[in-house]
């Protein structure tokens, strides 16, 4: 059986955004450890969000 490696486009393409338009957005993601260093994202997205009022953090720190 061939299976061909790469992305579908018909299914994962950009979208228009919607949700969060016109805000400068930051994502951090992975697994919630120390050495991960959310800590450090914390801290500097603290400091960025305050010269940046438009700014917004999102976070996906899991683990299975």
């Amino acid at each position: 059986k061939l299976i061909m490696q790469g992305v579908n486009s018909e299914l994962f393409r950009p979208l228009p955004k919607r949700a969060m338009k016109g805000r400068f957005v930051v994502f951090s993601g992975g697994k919630l450890e120390f050495r991960k260093g959310q800590d450090l994202v914390v801290s500097a997205f603290s400091r960025f969000s305050k010269k940046y009022k438009d700014a917004l953090l999102i976070a996906s720190w899991n683990s299975p």
